[in-house]
């Protein structure tokens, strides 16, 4: 299992199912064809049921080529080389929810994690948030990286900081060498390539393995790996906050 997400494979599978069924229900409501606009959210949701080989694409729409629930049953059907990576489709379901649905702002990660109902069910089952609400550390990277855990005026919260400094230094220890060149500013690449790299290679500290690559899903917007790049270009390793929360 990659990153914070440590399930057995049975348990992997009830979750991944239960959030497909949520996104299923919210988007296509009964009907066989949802139109995403273009939206992030819509086609982070395609490309994940696309890895299932339940859609097709048409226009700016997403066609089901068998019924939801045959869909969600193929989680339960395939081997799990072949299924997307649980924390993949979590970063989709935390895409989805900040277009459809209610999500947090926080700066604060102890403070009430506010969302939808049904979604905060999903998040307690996976044990990311606790009874009264509260995200615990194995989600506040995923809120970080959706902009949904924030510095306030310039400064991350310090368990935040903690966390993101331990993320910074599992992410070096392993780093493949074309990115630590452009990180020491050894290599003509801008950082931007650097940000690109991690978004296709590794997931909150872990550089991905090529199974993990077969099974991962195009990633839409992230914040985390522009923090990490920019930590680790700083000399005294302070933790990035980009200028517009200065």
């Amino acid at each position: 299992m990659i990153g914070l997400l440590d399930f057995d494979e049975k348990t992997e599978r009830k979750h991944m199912s239960s959030i497909y069924e949520f996104m299923l229900d919210r988007s296509f409501d009964g009907r066989s064809e949802f139109d995403h606009m273009f939206m992030s959210a819509g086609e982070g949701l395609g490309r994940s049921l696309e890895h299932l080989g339940a859609i097709d694409w048409k226009g700016s729409s997403i066609v089901l080529k068998i019924p939801e629930r045959e869909g969600i049953a193929k989680i339960d059907e395939l081997p799990v080389a072949e299924l997307p990576l649980l924390t993949d489709v979590l970063d989709v379901l935390l895409t989805f929810l900040r277009q459809y649905a209610k999500v947090p702002k926080l700066t604060n990660p102890f403070r009430l994690a506010d969302f939808d109902s049904p979604a905060s069910v999903i998040l307690k089952e996976m044990r990311l948030l606790n009874d009264e609400h509260v995200a615990q550390r194995s989600l506040w990277l995923f809120l970080v990286d959706h902009c949904l855990l924030l510095p306030a005026m310039g400064v991350w919260n310090e368990n935040v900081c903690e966390e993101l400094k331990r993320v910074c230094e599992t992410t070096w220890t392993d780093a493949p060498e074309e990115f630590k060149a452009v990180i020491e500013g050894r290599s003509d690449r801008p950082v931007i390539w650097a940000e690109g790299y991690m978004r296709k290679h590794w997931r909150h500290g872990q550089w991905l393995t090529a199974q993990d690559e077969a099974r991962s899903l195009a990633p839409g917007h992230s914040f985390l790996p522009k923090v990490v790049c920019h930590t680790l270009m700083n000399e005294n390793k302070e933790v990035y906050v980009p200028s517009k929360f200065l």
